[in-house]
């Protein structure tokens, strides 16, 4: 018979190979936020169980509990069930090893040599990759990032090329790098084009009064500045569209870095090709390198931020307001934060415990203001489609209705903001499909402009 130590042995030997293969089945974003946080508890007949610290995990990780058993099982070389347990000391570990995170951080700020330089380099300490929650939204500008970071001017990736819309993370990204290649040593120039363009009027316009230093004088300033480093991060690159002069000077600077071996990454909100009124030279120049987007988060990295969030600031959220939150504030990263700020001060001003009911209030959310209904947008969407409302209904899988259902599942997210569940429940599909065909929605309408325009058609015949 078999020992309790014995048992607890083999149960974590399971566990920790099991790990390995469960980084490759499941998201990056489920394994990275969830699964490398449970802790193995037992194995008690044919089931493996393990304990959990957050009840937000358990709800999210429902879906892969086949993969989880599975795994297991295999590994055990016997059929076992899975189950993961809420342990409530855990959760109070984890939280506090949050805090502990975050007094660490506060402290690292004095590990640079110079705390001027940090400063200068326009870098903000809460932009980090430590912080940086990813999804399969972001995985591969995550991934690009991190390999610039550890060798800036060493990769084919240079330059590296992050776009995507407002609020989804890109500022995050570079400044992240920033902060990674001044902790080993070498110089860094965060700053957005709006900053470049004023210096550049300034260094132009002081060459028109002649009491000044000479114009060359200040666009010999101008260029150390902004060329005299290891790393140049660059944001909103979209904003010298139109500025001629400007696009020539950004060029001579990225010539000059490119050539002597340093590393340069922009963040803009649309791809190079996109970018009509750039010159073709500095176009290609930026297709030059790794082009990668993100694209606003899912549902689950909507999830693990807010959990990110509340870990460390030690705020308790219910399973049930990080779920309405992550609902309901999806359009970007930002929008989210903003939410979650709003409920922090309310709790640091008021230390009165969270309801759904509260936080509804605290963020003025009004469920009752409908403009529309959904079987009106499914009704119009079918007319425009020149389907039936039954096609959209029903589960016919041709082009045409497959696509006409997934505008009318999104716009009914849109329109009327009905929760995922309750909008599967109109469509007799899983929320987890209706998630997925109102985020993949979201990507194709940033890159497919006849469906951009179908769907803005439809939205005028609503009124």
């Amino acid at each position: 018979m078999k020992s309790m130590a014995d048992t607890k042995i083999k149960t974590n030997e399971i566990w920790n190979k099991a790990l390995i293969a469960l980084k490759e089945k499941l998201p990056k974003s489920t394994y990275d936020a969830w699964v490398i946080n449970l802790v193995p508890n037992n194995i008690d007949g044919n089931e493996f169980s393990v304990r959990c610290g957050y009840k937000i995990a358990i709800q999210s990780m429902e879906q892969y509990n086949h993969i989880f058993a599975s795994v297991i099982s295999e590994i055990a070389e016997t059929e076992l069930t899975f189950k993961i347990l809420y342990d409530d000391e855990l959760s109070k570990i984890l939280a506090k090893k949050a805090q502990l995170r975050k007094k660490e951080e506060e402290k690292n700020v004095n590990k640079y040599e110079n705390l001027q330089q940090m400063y200068s380099c326009n870098l903000n300490l809460k932009f980090k990759f430590d912080n940086f929650v990813v999804g399969s939204n972001s995985e591969l500008a995550y991934a690009g990032a991190m390999a610039v970071a550890k060798n800036p001017g060493k990769t084919t990736y240079n330059p590296l090329f992050i776009y995507g819309n407002s609020g989804v993370g890109k500022t995050h990204l570079l400044q992240a790098i920033g902060h990674f290649v001044l902790d080993k040593g070498l110089k860094v120039k965060y700053f957005t084009t709006e900053e470049f363009v004023n210096d550049f009027v300034k260094a132009v316009a002081s060459g028109l009064n002649k009491e000044q230093n000479s114009k060359s004088y200040k666009m010999n300033n101008l260029r150390q500045k902004y060329r005299n480093c290891d790393v140049l991060l660059i944001d909103d690159i979209q904003f010298i569209e139109n500025k001629k002069q400007t696009q020539v000077e950004i060029f001579n600077t990225f010539e000059s870095l490119y050539n002597s071996g340093k590393q340069i990454v922009f963040a803009s909100d649309r791809p190079p090709s996109a970018l009509n009124l750039f010159t073709d030279r500095l176009k290609t120049r930026f297709a030059g390198g790794l082009l990668v987007d993100i694209q606003p988060p899912e549902l689950e990295t909507r999830m693990a931020i807010l959990q990110n969030l509340s870990d460390e600031e030690n705020m308790q959220l219910s399973n049930e307001i990080i779920t309405f939150l992550a609902e309901n504030y999806c359009a970007n990263v930002r929008e989210l934060k903003g939410a979650f700020n709003k409920i922090k001060l309310f709790f640091d001003s008021t230390k009165k415990e969270l309801s759904l009911e509260s936080v509804k209030k605290i963020l003025n959310f009004k469920e009752n203001l409908k403009t529309y209904t959904a079987e009106t947008i499914i009704s119009e969407v079918a007319s425009f489609f020149n389907v039936s409302v039954d096609d959209i209904l029903g589960s016919c899988r041709m082009k045409t209705i497959a696509n006409a259902r997934q505008v009318a599942i999104y716009l009914v997210r849109e329109l009327t903001k009905d929760s995922f569940p309750s909008i599967g429940n109109i469509f007799d599909k899983k929320h987890s499909t209706i998630i997925y065909s109102y985020e993949n929605m979201q990507k194709q309408l940033n890159i497919d402009t006849h469906l951009k325009n179908a769907v803005s058609e439809i939205q005028k015949r609503l009124g």
